[in-house]
């Protein structure tokens, strides 16, 4: 368990918050912008590339989580 994983893992849930919180300010401004179709293909754009960073890092969050699990299992 690398110092490095370590770190990762003690700051990845914060992480992950915050990239829910821009999700939910994402999906807010999409709302307020539904006329302007421009703005909206940005907005949905900006989405699908938070869903894709939360989505990866809730796999880290997975992996990191296990290793943890496993190195206290084995002391």
């Amino acid at each position: 368990y690398a110092g490095s994983e370590q770190k990762e893992f003690e700051t990845i849930e914060q992480d992950i918050e915050k990239l829910e919180e821009r999700l939910a300010a994402c999906e807010a401004e999409m709302t307020e912008n539904a006329g302007d179709y421009g703005r909206l293909m940005e907005l949905t754009e900006e989405k699908e590339r938070l869903d894709t960073l939360l989505l990866e890092k809730m796999e880290r969050w997975e992996y990191l989580s296990e290793l943890a699990e496993r190195i206290a299992q084995s002391r």
